[in-house]
């Protein structure tokens, strides 16, 4: 036998909770955030207070279910996925005195800017002073 709607809404809230139990807030890989956990938890909230209502029109059960549903996909896509690293710490090769302080290296026609020893760079820059010697 079919599933009425409002069966079908309670499998949807169902599947949404469980993915709740799931989740981990936070910042790192695999994670979530807790602004797009909140907002997904209230969505499932007002879905079952839709559930609770014997009274509605089996369209608005199927209507709700349909928002759980892109909700869930859509929280399942705000994972916390690994970022590529876009810069890279180097340190200078050079004298004690060299490597204390501030200093500046004369690139190419770029200016790079050391704080003792160290400096965060774009990875292509980064790469030919490597390349180059002047950092490791």
């Amino acid at each position: 036998m079919a599933k009425s709607k409002l069966e079908k809404l309670k499998d949807a809230i169902e599947a949404a909770r469980a993915f709740l139990l799931l989740i981990v807030i936070g910042i790192e890989v695999g994670q979530y955030h807790q602004s797009d956990v909140d907002e997904f938890t209230s969505i499932v909230d007002a879905a079952e207070l839709v559930a609770d209502n014997n009274e509605l029109e089996p369209a608005e059960y199927d209507n709700e279910s349909v928002v759980v549903n892109e909700a869930l996909v859509v929280i399942q896509g705000k994972v916390i996925i690994e970022q590529v690293a876009t810069t890279k710490v180097v340190k200078f090769k050079g004298t004690a005195s060299q490597c204390t302080g501030s200093h500046t290296l004369h690139y190419k026609q770029s200016v790079v800017s050391f704080k003792d020893g160290k400096a965060e760079l774009p990875l292509k820059l980064a790469d030919e002073l490597i390349e180059a010697g002047y950092v490791e």
